[in-house]
């Protein structure tokens, strides 16, 4: 489980740069939303550089040097590039105390990820919230949608979103206590697959 976060990236021989705001969260179970939003553009639908979700084969905590060999999107041209990650630790979002208005913070907390799979309608995502980070990705034959939430400052807010279609946010999966909203996973996923919201496939919390 982890919050990685990427410094930079060095397209060999030149010097080191972060262009992109990028961030991967990995679930315990090895899940991984990764979204890459390029920096000091306002329209959404041109500043994603990439976004896509998927299943790791490991992970690794602590600063983390990459290597590799891909194509510059700059030249066009295969080059060898470098990139630093930083793993952050997770942080549980504050709950109201019951017996005061205070703010009490609990540990890291759990990962809960919802995950999309529909071969047949060409439908398939991830959505991770992790601590105070959420991060997710719905494809729908050609429709797409990425999003990217942080709790600051007492509350959710969405750092990023690009395309219409519908996933559950960060404060339907982050509040592990809302006992009405995972009833109503429950009976949702009970129904036969054609009376199934078609945004949601499995919960999982890990």
């Amino acid at each position: 489980m982890s919050i990685s976060i990427r410094d930079s990236i060095r397209w060999l021989p030149d010097a080191a740069s972060e262009p992109t705001s990028t961030v991967v969260l990995t679930s315990p179970e090895h899940r991984f939303v990764d979204i890459r939003v390029i920096k000091d553009v306002e329209d959404p639908r041109t500043s994603l550089d990439w976004a896509f979700a998927g299943v790791s084969s490991s992970e690794d905590d602590g600063r983390t040097l990459e290597t590799g060999r891909m194509v510059n999107p700059a030249t066009g041209q295969l080059t060898d590039y470098e990139e630093i990650w930083t793993d952050i630790e997770a942080e549980a979002v504050p709950e109201a105390n019951q017996k005061s208005e205070n703010l009490i913070k609990g540990p890291g907390g759990c990962c809960v990820v919802v995950e999309l799979k529909d071969e047949e309608r060409e439908e398939r995502g991830i959505a991770i919230c992790l601590g105070r980070h959420f991060q997710g990705v719905v494809r729908a034959g050609e429709r797409f949608t990425a999003e990217r939430w942080l709790w600051d400052d007492g509350e959710w807010k969405c750092e990023y979103r690009v395309g219409e279609l519908w996933m559950p946010g960060p404060k339907h999966m982050a509040t592990l206590a809302d006992y009405t909203f995972f009833l109503f996973l429950a009976i949702l996923l009970s129904l036969p697959s054609q009376r199934r919201s078609r945004h949601l496939n499995r919960i999982i919390v890990e």
